[in-house]
């Protein structure tokens, strides 16, 4: 998520979360999978709907990895329903875990292990400040996190290149 916030944050973004990305203090998770999407990822229902100086965000995730030792979430969601194409209308956000109307609820694989979650929404809020990119642009925003993770998974020194970046901002 940092390089994500260092190319596309506002400066706001950059300067409230980045730090304590950087020094550990805040831990984050990535929603994007729903149940009944699958690998369709653009067919997501999870949605926001604008209230005064934030969002409102209401649906479920699920196969989120270590939700439940997250502090803050980004995450895909609907801000339009009535668009031509379904990866159009999507927003990328940025919440708080710990609020009324977030709950998770891991799940125990076959192995017993308990490292996924779900995670469920019912009138949650994040501040409209949390919107990373544009609104209904979040399809961009996801494939160029994607693209960063692919740079760290695959290149490890990209990977050191751009954490020393972050390092130096923070």
């Amino acid at each position: 998520l940092g390089p994500t916030i260092m190319a596309h944050g506002t400066e706001e973004q950059k300067q409230r979360f980045l730090p304590d990305m950087v020094k550990g203090e805040e831990v984050w998770c990535q929603l994007f999978s729903e149940p009944g999407a699958g690998s369709d990822l653009a067919s997501l229902t999870t949605k926001a709907t604008k209230v005064d100086g934030g969002w409102r965000i209401t649906g479920q995730k699920i196969w989120t990895t270590m939700a439940h030792d997250a502090t803050h979430i980004f995450m895909l969601v609907r801000t339009d329903q009535a668009t031509p194409k379904k990866q159009q209308g999507i927003s990328f956000l940025l919440a708080p875990m710990d609020q009324p109307g977030v709950e998770v609820r891991t799940i125990t694989t076959l192995s017993g292990e308990t490292e996924f979650c779900e995670v469920f929404f019912d009138d949650a809020r994040t501040p409209r400040a949390n919107l990373v990119g544009e609104l209904n642009k979040g399809w961009t925003m996801a494939k160029a996190l994607l693209s960063f993770e692919r740079i760290f998974i695959g290149a490890p020194n990209l990977a050191q290149n751009a954490l020393g970046q972050l390092e130096s901002f923070a």
